[in-house]
């Protein structure tokens, strides 16, 4: 568990952004926490939240549940931010409000093992306000000790102007031993 928040003893508001609740004058920031809940090696539980006490609400609310099995692993990933941060997200993405990140979005993944070093994954970004489905990924992986090779179908809903819509199809391949990488 993490519980924290920030104070600034200084005149230059525009060295903060608004959403981090030190800018218009602000000595104290918000309050921040991310709390993480591990019931064994299978399930796992984080939340991370952004407070106000000015407003009394939320800015922030991010959930993620996960569960990881021997054959079968899945996540679940809630978020929502408030009108004012998300207002404020906006106008940093040059006033467009289509290229913004959605205020609430439930993201859904789910593994299966169908056989040594061989698996499928599943993912889904909804976006809750719009009813929406941004994002769908359907992968083939192979997994062993040093290789890890992805062959990935996407499809994507952006309703960006010009862009739109958009599928296609990837290969990505990680060497697993050259750094830090650790396949989800």
């Amino acid at each position: 568990m993490f519980l924290g928040r920030s104070f600034y003893n200084g005149d230059d508001t525009s060295a903060f952004s608004t959403t981090s609740g030190l800018g218009n004058l602000n000595d104290s920031s918000d309050y921040v926490g991310q709390f993480e809940v591990n019931l064994g090696k299978r399930f796992r539980n984080t939340t991370r939240v952004r407070y106000n006490m000015e407003n009394d609400a939320f800015r922030r609310l991010d959930t993620r549940f996960a569960y990881t099995g021997d054959r079968i692993s899945g996540s679940l990933r809630y978020y929502k931010l408030d009108s004012v941060t998300a207002a404020s997200i906006a106008a940093a993405s040059l006033a467009n409000e289509d290229l913004s990140p959605p205020s609430a979005e439930i993201t859904g993944a789910l593994r299966v093992k169908l056989i040594d070093n061989w698996s499928t994954k599943y993912t889904i970004s909804r976006d809750i306000d719009k009813d929406l489905s941004r994002r769908q990924n359907l992968s083939l992986i192979y997994d062993d000790d040093c290789t890890r090779i992805e062959f990935i179908y996407t499809k994507e809903e952006n309703d960006l102007g010009l862009v739109r819509n958009s599928d296609g199809f990837g290969i990505r391949v990680s060497l697993l031993t050259l750094g830090a990488f650790a396949p989800d």
